[in-house]
């Protein structure tokens, strides 16, 4: 039997286990819910997609534990069946009750109950198994039977319990709106005021939920609105912007209650198990002064106990015992942090367990105190007068103690006696943090091949992360991996020597040694015959450059941070060459760069340093942020020519010749290809006569009722396609450097290039459909249908593009013009046959 047979049995195993334990009740709603309407809009606002959303509502009864939501969504299309074919209920057994209340289908005013005869099947998903993560949840499972588009699909459902780890408090954030449009959103929060008080905000939302007594000792909090237009994010928005609207609500009194119910959960362990202690008496005895012993008390349980997140019932917050987890050596960050502060104190530091939020960082100062500001747990000491925060779970950390990298998660609160406040985070080791590249070539005579010799240095968070790599991968997975990454810049390069690497743990310096030959170097020139050249490419540091699409923003933009790479790269020439030095610097208050580059005689010396200052642009400041660092990713190549005559030459590659000169190459052969395609198939079409109809009427009919719309579609058609097929040529200014970095049959490379053929095969089609048109053609309305045809697939193509690669903003806008296309077909398609 296979591995994955194995585990496929096993999972079966299980699912048929979990659904003799587990029902799933079918109950009517309780009655406390006031269910909400929903019907088919008659509104479209472009955005339709595959489902429409007509109802989506939460209620959460606080004093009962029930937390109740219902659905209502059309079913616009054969995709939307496929999305909503299967329905995924996620329960924890281990206080929750699941129970499924209704399951309808609406097709032509008929109501179709699903409920009764729905086939539920239990099963254990455990989808963070990949990142060493499980917390026991359980998901019921349905598919439909017999879903059509044109349907309208309801249901609602409701989860009874509350996890025992948060002693009756709770604390929530529910979205108030989404990717995609909704009908009718509602949010309905019941509690009894005798019992906690409440408190409540919208997060980066317009308008305010109504509160009001319903009931003896009842309280109501609505938030509700009708035609919630869908949610814009804009792609790299720093987390702690909540891009989304939120209403957030609490029961904490503030953050010293919060303080008492952390205090409660994380209290130290009064001892250590006996194992725990003779550890700690050995890094007391081997280590040279404190410093020593807190890096040691860190290292081994970073070593020592493996990352495995457990988070079954109250263990989502609360942590193991310590005397099991060092029993089991392993635990997430809430076991490897007490174990921490258990070691340090046992051996006489001052410390204590501190929560922090990994992606919301600063924005938790935005949040009401409660448990679902934090997600992750790591240490606060107190020693030399300063504060250390440690993070236990970081497994390959080296480094002395003020240079271990610290993330800026901006504020943590730390549970110990008295804590009534978040306290401010500094970031730590941000500036050690840096990685060298040094590549020195041996070229020799003209038409000899080279020698690549690579030396990475790098230090700080840099130095962490390679040191990872290497330990999770081969060394000749490895090895291959980083000759390919030179591949795109030099075809046929070969591993010279083995890769090697040296590591300095202590000054957490790690230095990677790469060794390549290269066959052939010198590429001759298409363009002029008798001339090579040599492209050299600073690649490491353009892979750490990320230049956005867009243009403009409304929020903040995260960029890579820290980030400080020195890029050097050296050549013994056979020849001598007289470059003077070229100096360019771009000072941008978001990073600095400055580059030398030049030739000496026989030496050449490019020198790239680009270094972030601060981890966010703001809005306002976008533009020339994208425009600078457009800049610096064009001035990372250089470029040196060998005439026929022999005269030598050398230039910046990006401003002379566009990079390499291929993405140039690449769109001419595109539009040179479209346009001869499209010529040909014109040419075809104009001679072909296909008989005409049998007209209704004898009387002459001019252009006009509703002809008259094709008709300016037709007119302005060509004028579209020019532009569009143009717009990939005045794009390739900035990034016609990034194109020609990339390798093989990129997606970003076939997207330029389909987007400029595309335009220039249907551009003459377009000018003989107009042509055809005045001239009352029989053919005319044949290949109406068929340009549209064309033009939907090649915009369907490109839709797709849009959304296989990462760095694409605002990628579903095509798709949406191949959903208008379509329809456009249909109507128009139809009146013309």
């Amino acid at each position: 039997m296979t591995f994955r047979s194995a585990v496929l049995a096993i999972l079966l195993f299980h699912s048929v286990a979990f659904a003799a334990e587990h029902e799933v009740l079918r109950e009517a709603a309780p009655t406390w819910v006031e269910p909400i309407e929903h019907q088919p809009s008659e509104e479209d606002d472009g955005n339709r997609g595959s489902v429409r959303y007509l109802a989506a509502d939460f209620q959460h009864h606080l004093e009962l534990g029930v937390q109740y939501e219902s659905y209502a969504m059309s079913i616009v299309n054969e995709a939307g069946v496929k999305e909503l074919s299967q329905l995924s209920f996620d329960f924890q057994p281990e206080y929750q009750t699941l129970r499924l209340h209704s399951l309808k289908l609406e097709r032509d005013g008929e109501t179709l109950d699903r409920l009764a005869d729905a086939e539920i099947e239990i099963i254990r998903r455990e989808e963070g198994m990949a990142h060493q993560l499980y917390d026991g949840e359980l998901t019921a499972h349905i598919i439909l039977k017999d879903v059509r588009p044109g349907d309208i699909l309801s249901y609602s459902f409701s989860k009874e319990g509350t996890n025992p780890v948060f002693d009756g408090h709770t604390h929530a954030m529910r979205r108030l709106a989404f990717s995609t449009s909704t009908d009718h959103l509602r949010r309905r929060i019941l509690w009894s005021p005798s019992k906690r008080e409440l408190r409540w905000q919208v997060i980066n939302g317009s308008s305010e939920p109504s509160m009001e007594s319903i009931g003896p000792d009842l309280n109501e909090l609505v938030w509700e609105a009708k035609q919630v237009a869908r949610k814009d994010v804009e792609g790299g928005t720093p987390d702690w912007q909540f891009d989304y609207p939120w209403l957030e609500y609490s029961d904490f009194e503030g953050w010293a209650d919060f303080g008492q119910w952390v205090g409660n959960l994380f209290e130290p362990a009064s001892s250590l198990p006996t194992g725990l202690q003779q550890v700690c008496e050995e890094i007391r005895q081997t280590a040279d002064g404190e410093e020593e012993q807190i890096l040691g008390v860190l290292r081994w349980v970073q070593r020592n106990i493996r990352y495995l997140g457990s988070f079954m019932g109250q263990h989502t917050h609360a942590p193991y015992p310590l005397d099991e987890v060092f029993e089991k050596r392993f635990g997430d960050c809430k076991d490897k942090g007490m174990m921490t502060v258990a070691m340090l104190r046992h051996l006489g530091f001052d410390a204590h367990p501190a929560l922090v939020n990994t992606s919301r960082g600063r924005g938790v100062e935005r949040m009401l105190p409660g448990h679902a500001a934090f997600n992750h747990l790591i240490v606060h000491l107190r020693w030399s007068d300063r504060d250390h925060w440690l993070d236990p779970t970081y497994t390959f950390q080296r480094g002395p103690l003020d240079e271990l990298d610290t993330r800026d998660y901006g504020f943590a609160f730390v549970a110990m006696a008295g804590s009534d406040k978040l306290t401010p985070l500094e970031p730590r080791g941000l500036e050690v943090e840096r990685t060298e590249i040094a590549e020195h070539f041996e070229i020799g005579d003209f038409g000899d091949g080279a020698e690549l010799r690579v030396t990475t240095t790098s230090t700080g968070g840099d130095a962490n992360g390679n040191r990872y790599s290497f330990a999770t991968s081969s060394l000749q997975e490895t090895e291959e991996r980083y000759r390919e990454f030179y591949e795109s810049i030099y075809s046929g390069i070969e591993v010279a020597s083995p890769l090697r690497i040296e590591d300095d743990p202590r000054a957490n310096r790690f230095i990677i040694h790469e060794h390549y030959r290269i066959p052939s170097i010198w590429v001759a020139d298409e363009d002029e015959s008798g001339s090579h050249f040599i492209d050299f490419h600073a690649k490491y540091l353009s892979t750490r450059l990320t230049v956005p699409n867009r243009q403009d923003r409304e929020s903040p933009y995260s960029q890579s941070y820290p980030n400080h790479v020195v890029h050097r790269i050296t050549s013994d020439l056979a020849t001598e060459w007289e470059v003077e030095d070229e100096i360019i610097e771009i000072d941008d208050p978001h990073f600095r760069y400055r580059s030398v580059t030049g030739i000496n005689g026989k030496r050449l010396r490019l020198e790239y340093e680009f270094e972030a200052l601060k981890p966010d642009v703001e809005a306002a400041d976008f533009a020339e942020f994208r425009e600078n660092l457009s800049d610096v990713r064009d001035d990372l190549y250089y470029h040196i020519t060998r005439g026929a005559d022999g005269q030598t030459s050398s230039s910046a590659a990006a401003d002379a010749e566009g990079g390499t000169g291929f993405s140039e190459k690449l769109l001419g052969m595109a539009a040179v290809t479209g346009l001869l395609l499209g010529i040909g198939l014109a040419v075809l079409i104009y001679f072909w006569d296909p008989p005409a109809r049998e007209p209704l009427s004898r009387d002459h009919v001019g252009l006009g009722g509703w002809m008259i719309l094709p008709v300016i579609g037709v007119v302005i058609t060509p004028i579209m396609l020019f532009a569009d097929a143009a717009s990939f040529f005045i794009n390739l200014d900035e990034m016609g450097a990034y194109l020609d970095g990339l390798q093989g049959f990129d997606p970003w490379r076939l997207y330029y290039f389909f987007g400029v053929f595309f335009g220039l095969t249907f551009f003459p089609i377009s000018i003989l459909l107009a042509i055809l048109l005045f001239r009352y053609r029989s053919s005319f309305p044949w290949v109406y249908i068929g340009l549209m045809v064309g033009v939907m697939a090649g915009d369907f193509l490109l839709a797709y593009f849009e959304t296989i690669i990462p760095d694409m903003e605002d990628g579903n806008e095509r798709g949406v013009e191949v959903g208008k296309q379509l329809i456009r077909i249909v109507i128009w398609g139809w009146y013309m046959v």
